[in-house]
């Protein structure tokens, strides 16, 4: 009888060329909807990339809400750290509508090492190393009333992030 055992690796550098696919993605996003300035987006990426090397990130979110603040359309992007064998896509499907008086959010879905840390090293991490101050949001990340549908992975050796896009029923 024979054990097959298979070890599933990657580096940080894999980590940053699946957050760069997310980069990408909400550079479009933001540019198509104009609720966000280049320089934010840049910010947001820098930390979500620095939260990801560091395995602080379970998931990021991407939601653009009305002028009511009602979500409309949101992405979550699920990180996998046992992705190998996937096939990674290019980013895209990211003209998103532009909503007069909306905001575009990102939540950041924390991993268990970032709540293995204690208050105080969070918040050295926080203030010492993001371009942002991160805090608590109101946006309800189960989306209710949204349908979500899977629509692409990112991945270099066995770190991937899966994209959800949630958007209203019809």
């Amino acid at each position: 009888m024979s054990t097959l055992t298979q070890t599933s690796t990657y580096t940080i550098t894999d980590v940053g060329k699946v957050v760069d696919r997310f980069a990408a993605d909400y550079y479009m996003i933001a540019q198509a909807t104009g609720l966000v300035g280049r320089d934010h987006v840049a910010a947001v990426c820098h930390d979500v990339k620095l939260m990801a090397q560091r395995r602080y990130l379970d998931r990021v979110d991407i939601v653009l809400r009305n002028s009511a603040r009602k979500e409309i359309r949101a992405a979550r992007y699920a990180v996998s750290t046992s992705a190998s064998g996937w096939e990674t896509d290019r980013p895209g499907n990211n003209l998103w509508p532009r909503q007069i008086g909306g905001d575009l959010r990102v939540v950041v879905g924390h991993s268990t090492d970032w709540w293995a840390l204690t208050e105080q090293q969070r918040a050295t991490f926080v203030q010492n190393e993001c371009d942002l101050y991160w805090s608590a949001t109101d946006i309800d990340t189960s989306y209710p009333g949204m349908a979500g549908r899977f629509d692409r992975r990112y991945a270099s050796n066995a770190y991937g992030m899966e994209r959800t896009i949630f958007e209203g029923q019809a």
